[in-house]
């Protein structure tokens, strides 16, 4: 390793990056000791890690191509190994083990993130794998459904329910209200192709469900999808994902439970792969790692900034730094060109947590000032220049404590 990438050196509690600060490498613990500050700004202090020889850091920024977003600090004299984006493919192509503790690394920070963003951002307490308490999760987010008349995704739920809980808690209930509306569900054909790792998906048709278990990764082709998770009795809206990104990789990674909801916006076609399969891929198709990374490393920046942005107590402003974000990860701030989003405010008020009355009260006050416009009820962004000029001015005045 040391032939092909770079050595670096840091004394005991010098700066190694800071939040902010452009990501050029990340680094491999060769020697000594480094702490890790995850500054998260719903929360009232900094997470740590403090990791030593054989450790990573810095990944996310570096394969999202953004910014650092946390800090990092030489806790003893150390070297490191400094890897960059396009070294990764060079790092992972003969090294199957590495490259799988780096997506698992991912995925339990997106999990973090996932169950910190669920508890209204405050630190969650340890919850129990749904698995143990056989399939809470699923049944509730089945019962969710039922009693919103939402038949086909409460019967998607309650039938893997069902499957994989026989003999579960709910398991004579759910078999009970499944006959109540079995003639009110039209569950949408699932085709799969002549090559076993395709399946095409008709649009509102569920993918998978939140308490599942599986182990499939799932690879956009065609489409999009919704990802979704029931909060304190309402559905939140995590993201939407379009052709070339992945979901599912948790499950796969981390042998859990699926831990959102997933459905079909549009027509889709998917490429999935299970365990066996994607392990197999690493050292012929190293491609499909490197865009997990990505993909991963995109999602733990984009949840971390999430995060930071639903404390914004100014609903104005955390609706701003919201679609900044958005502008961001789609890159279409670089232009001063209007922008028209494929989300409607109620979408974004489930983005930034908060409810349909605030987020339009938000959005009078930016329409007024001629920042933003509604085409078809989706958000316009009129003038980028006074949308990133308002999300500095506030960062300049609450700045991260």
């Amino acid at each position: 390793m040391a032939e092909v990438f770079s050595l670096v050196t840091y004394k005991r509690y010098a700066v190694i990056f800071r939040d902010g600060d452009d990501a050029a490498c990340f680094y491999i613990i060769k020697q000594g000791a480094v702490t890790i500050h995850r500054l998260v700004k719903a929360l009232d202090h900094a997470e740590s890690d403090n990791l030593g020889p054989g450790d990573l850091f810095g990944i996310e920024a570096v394969m999202a191509s953004r910014p650092h977003f946390d800090n990092a600090i030489a806790k003893t004299d150390c070297v490191l190994v400094a890897v960059k984006q396009e070294q990764f493919k060079q790092l992972i192509q003969n090294n199957g083990a590495t490259a799988i503790k780096i997506a698992l690394q991912l995925s339990q920070r997106i999990r973090f993130l996932n169950e910190l963003l669920a508890s209204n951002t405050k630190e969650p307490e340890p919850l129990a794998d749904p698995a143990a308490v056989d399939g809470d999760t699923l049944y509730l987010t089945g019962d969710y459904y039922y009693k919103r008349q939402m038949y086909n995704e409460a019967s998607y739920a309650w039938r893997k329910y069902v499957q994989s809980y026989p003999d579960g808690a709910y398991a004579a209930k759910v078999k009970t209200d499944l006959s109540k509306f079995e003639d009110k569900v039209t569950i949408p054909q699932v085709d799969s192709s002549d090559d076993d790792f395709i399946r095409k998906y008709s649009k509102g048709s569920v993918i998978c469900m939140d308490g599942e278990i599986s182990s499939e990764i799932f690879i956009i082709q065609k489409g999009r999808v919704k990802i979704t998770k029931i909060i304190d009795d309402k559905e939140i809206l995590l993201s939407q994902s379009g052709a070339g990104e992945m979901f599912g990789e948790m499950a796969l990674l981390e042998s859990k439970p699926r831990s959102a909801n997933v459905i079909a916006v549009d027509p889709c076609e998917l490429m999935v792969l299970s365990k066996d399969k994607f392990e197999s891929s690493i050292a012929r198709q190293p491609q499909i790692v490197i865009r997990l990374t990505m993909l991963l490393s995109e999602r733990v920046w984009y949840m971390s900034r999430q995060i930071r942005a639903s404390a914004i107590p100014d609903l104005a402003a955390r609706c701003c730094e919201m679609l900044a974000i958005h502008l961001e990860k789609q890159n279409a701030y670089l232009n001063t060109a209007s922008h028209t989003f494929d989300f409607t405010p109620e979408m974004l008020a489930e983005m930034c947590l908060i409810t349909g009355q605030e987020v339009q009260s938000a959005m009078v006050k930016l329409i007024h000032e001629d920042i933003l416009a509604l085409a078809d009820n989706n958000i316009v962004v009129k003038n980028k220049f006074e949308l990133m000029r308002c999300v500095k001015l506030y960062g300049t005045l609450h700045p991260l404590k």
